[in-house]
């Protein structure tokens, strides 16, 4: 069993009083597509389902008549606490409430219908929208769940200033709001993390796609290299003088030949010269 509600813009008729106002009730009716009368179902679908709510069976010559009459005539009464419906379907894809399922259907597909809360306000003409509190909690849940995924992948960056540094050269592309390279490195590590914690508040999937990036060292290196005018960034090429590394996957391929090691160690040198060059601690390994 699975249910979801019908629900509606608040209706604002001033001079009304507010009780008056919430016992309004908003119809969703009948409408045409390109093809006449907008059918929600398949004719397959309306031979298997139909017949228990026009009363008529399939081998009537009347049923399809039946049927278009129906759909022309079906009026959806969504008051204020808005109208629900059963849409859970068997292991054979059957419903179990058949006119519930096809009402369901049916202003799915209506032109006055938003895609959430959020649309429908946002937009003029749109009227109504589908409240789904099980999938509202599990969007809800995954959430919750990439969140607590990217603090604890934050929390490991207190051992690992290194790649706090480079993170912040990453994300730059994305999120440059968080100011300009020159200065972020300046920064100390507690308000280099206030500028991680916003990436994290703002897109925890993206820093944890960052935080497992293989290629991230050569990323934030790019970034610094773009930043300091060692190499320039043509929409999404990168180019070395007249040389076109190509897209990012490209340039990072390229630094990563040993065929191009040489001028890779002059770019770096440049950086160094020129910009903020990106900082690897060699670990040491320990005496046994």
């Amino acid at each position: 069993m699975s249910k979801i509600k019908l629900k509606r813009k608040e209706i604002i008729r001033y001079g009304l009083p507010k009780e008056l106002r919430d016992e309004k009730v908003c119809n969703l009716g009948g409408y045409n597509d390109r093809n006449g009368v907008a059918r929600p179902l398949t004719y397959a679908e309306e031979d298997k389902w139909m017949p228990e709510i026009v009363g008529l069976k399939v081998t009537d010559p009347g049923f399809r008549q039946a049927v278009t009459n129906w759909y022309k005539s079906l009026t959806l009464k969504v008051k204020p606490e808005g109208l629900e419906f059963e849409i859970g379907v068997d292991e054979a894809g059957n419903p179990y409430n058949v006119e519930d399922y096809v009402k369901y259907l049916f202003a799915k597909g209506h032109p006055w219908m938003a895609k959430s809360r959020e649309e429908c306000l946002g937009v003029e003409h749109l009227q109504f929208w589908f409240e789904d509190p099980e999938a509202d909690n599990k969007v809800k849940s995954a959430k919750l769940e990439v969140s607590t995924k990217a603090y604890v992948e934050f929390a490991k960056l207190d051992d690992e200033e290194e790649k706090l540094d480079w993170v912040l050269r990453a994300v730059l592309g994305k999120f440059p709001e968080i100011g300009a390279l020159s200065e972020l490195v300046k920064l100390k590590v507690k308000d280099k993390k206030l500028k991680v914690a916003y990436i994290i508040q703002k897109d925890p999937e993206y820093f944890l796609e960052v935080m497992s990036d293989k290629d991230l060292i050569y990323k934030a290196e790019l970034a610094s290299m773009v930043d300091a005018g060692v190499i320039t960034k043509e929409g999404n090429k990168y180019l070395n003088g007249t040389e076109n590394l190509g897209s990012l996957d490209s340039a990072i391929a390229w630094m990563k030949d040993g065929n191009n090691s040489a001028e890779y160690a002059i770019l770096k040198a440049r950086l160094d010269q020129f910009g903020t060059p990106v900082t690897i601690k060699v670990k040491k390994e320990k005496t046994k």
